[in-house]
């Protein structure tokens, strides 16, 4: 009994120092409204200038920043995601420029390297010499003269991979890729860079797949040949006829020295497979990589420089951008890949217009590509595409144009406020309020937080929190409405005179007057008939319904009140309201935080940025 009645002692007295502080806290908003307002605009706008003065403005022009998927066969697969290479593939572009004067071969007496290199390409390396002129037995003398010469620097380059390992590697044999001179000089473009080489920023990259969901291997002739006649047809769609081009059916007619992929047969199928499938080691121990990135710099035999797994880097590029990545264990591929390099200097079209520009480039993706299915011929479809690296700015042009929605959802929203609160005032409060919390929100994510990286995503907060606040400002409108009106009936309750914001219209007098007259026989009704209990408790009924039923909100929107009114609306604004608005946005920032255990960073970021 005496825990019971503690209980209470404290319940009532942490109600009253409740009730002191609401009323308090009621007293100095009314009062000191203009100051609170100050107050609070201003430490808002010293949070946002200070987080933007800190630390630079956002970036939004790599809208793929900060996405980081996890897991097996994601987004970072070879076909889809080639960002992790290019940083080594500009590299090797560095370095094919750099002319190796200081190379000795120890073959050079070796009788197959006495006839005159081309002129022309001089200054690249000896991939120009005449295959006739090959002698197997004069190359794999130099293997015998210096076996443990250093062929490659090892991956970790503190140690060379010497001749005889290398050789091993190749199971102990030989096998030269011989070329004709057609396909020499389909590789070697005038004013371009040789074919052998990859530039990742200046390509258009098709990505195909079979038409038939049970038939996947592109290793079959029928599929072949479709992709051979793509492969022309996409060239002339590019006009990229004077440029590099490295495509699959390609690579199966150079492996079998065929300059022209329309020659294949089924026979050369298994030719291919067998000379890539011979390189398997090599590539499962990153030599095959490494080398075709560092061919340039350290030159190794000519024993190995004119074998399959080295020549023209065809091995390397086969493997690592043509073949699926399944390839090496089932001999089979599922996708494969177009590569088509723009040329190194600009081409002006009839008009006077630059063309293969990132904004060419998309509209010959929306064009050509885009919901089209004109590459689906039964045998093989297109799967992907990137066109010059315009991903990204396809998405930032993208996500500009679809900005417009944006503003016209945040209209929507304004609109509906002002239509529901019939304040334009409020309305534009309500959207200041949210771009003050977006510049506070901002100063701890950036300042508090320290989190750099701000992804484009955030920028959905800005509506979001629109829609939030307004969903919060309906409900303390509502229940300042209700205690607005129970402050309307109190005064025509005890008679007291009502004033009003401007003048009546003629309906809103007639309202006035009849709300005014009905009180006036409510009380007179309660006086006569106030020890009929029954009746009592039918009027009373009648009048609260009349009372909580004004026809015209008008007269509760315009009447005035004085500061002590203002003061007892608060309080019930508090009382009724507050926790209504705490509970909503607990619950909806809950449900943004949960965006916490996402493993994309963009998810992440924004759950804790809302």
């Amino acid at each position: 009994m005496v825990a019971n009645d503690c209980e209470e002692a404290i319940s009532i007295r942490a109600e009253i120092y409740i009730e002191k502080i609401i009323k308090r806290y009621s007293t100095f908003v009314v009062k000191h409204s203009w100051c609170f307002l100050l107050l609070g605009f201003s430490i808002c706008i010293v949070l946002g200038l200070s987080s933007v003065i800190l630390h630079d403005l956002p970036d939004f022009n790599d809208p793929t920043k900060g996405f980081v998927p996890r897991g097996k066969n994601t987004l970072t697969s070879r076909l889809f995601v080639l960002e992790k290479i290019k940083a080594k593939l500009d590299q090797q572009l560095a370095t094919a420029k750099i002319i190796n004067q200081g190379k000795e071969s120890l073959s050079k007496s070796s009788p197959a390297f006495t006839n005159q290199i081309n002129g022309k390409y001089q200054e690249d390396d000896d991939d120009f010499e005449d295959d006739d002129s090959l002698n197997q037995k004069d190359l794999e003398e130099d293997l015998r003269a210096n076996p443990y010469g250093c062929a490659f620097q090892s991956l970790s380059q503190n140690q060379c991979l010497n001749n005889l390992e290398v050789y091993e590697l190749l199971n102990n044999g030989t096998d030269f890729l011989k070329t004709s001179k057609v396909i020499q000089s389909q590789l070697y473009k005038p004013n371009e860079h040789m074919c052998t080489s990859i530039d990742l920023n200046r390509h258009y990259e098709v990505y195909f797949e079979t038409s038939d969901s049970l038939a996947t291997n592109l290793l079959d002739i029928d599929n072949l040949l479709s992709l051979c006649k793509k492969q022309y047809e996409l060239v002339d769609l590019f006009q990229l006829h004077a440029t590099c081009h490295y495509t699959l059916p390609e690579m199966v007619a150079y492996f079998s020295n065929k300059s022209d992929c329309r020659q294949l047969t089924a026979s050369d199928i298994p030719i291919f497979i067998d000379r890539i499938q011979r390189c398997h080691s090599l590539y499962d121990t990153g030599l095959m990589r490494f080398a075709g990135l560092k061919r340039y710099r350290a030159a190794p035999i000519d024993l190995f420089q004119y074998d399959t797994c080295f020549r023209f880097n065809f091995s390397f590029l086969t493997l690592e951008y043509l073949l699926d990545k399944t390839f090496l264990s089932t001999n089979e591929t599922r996708y494969t890949a177009m590569w088509f390099l723009k040329p190194t200097k600009p081409i002006i079209s009839a008009n006077g217009s630059e063309i293969h520009t990132s904004n060419t480039a998309h509209d010959l993706f929306i064009e050509h590509f885009y919901q089209n299915s004109k590459f689906d011929d039964g045998r093989t479809k297109i799967s992907a595409l990137n066109f010059m690296d315009i991903r990204i700015p396809s998405a930032m042009k993208q996500i500009r144009a679809d900005m417009f929605f944006v503003i016209l959802a945040i209209s929507l929203i304004v609109g509906v406020t002002v239509i529901y609160l019939r304040s334009i005032t409020v309305a534009l409060m309500t959207n200041i309020c949210v771009g003050l919390s977006f510049a506070c929100a901002y100063f701890s994510y950036k300042i508090i937080f320290g989190i750099d990286l701000f992804p484009y995503i955030n920028l959905m907060a800005t509506f979001i929190l629109i829609g939030i606040s307004c969903d919060n400002v309906f409900v303390i409108f509502d229940a300042w409405y209700s205690e607005k009106l129970d402050i309307y009936n109190e005064a025509r309750l005890n008679k007291r005179k009502i004033e009003f914001y401007g003048k009546l219209t003629t309906k809103q007098e007639k309202q006035y007057k009849r709300d005014w007259d009905y009180t006036a026989s409510i009380v007179s009704q309660r006086l006569t008939l106030k020890d009929d209990v029954e009746q009592h408790n039918k009027d009373e009924t009648g009048e609260e319904k009349h009372f909580d039923s004004i026809k015209n909100t008008d007269l509760i929107r315009m009447m005035k009140v004085n500061e002590q009114q203002m003061i007892q609306m608060m309080i019930g604004v508090l009382r009724h309201a507050a926790a209504s608005v705490f509970v909503t946005s607990f619950t909806t920032s809950a449900a943004f935080f949960t965006n916490m255990i996402s493993r994309i960073a963009y998810v992440q970021l924004f759950g804790l940025f809302m």
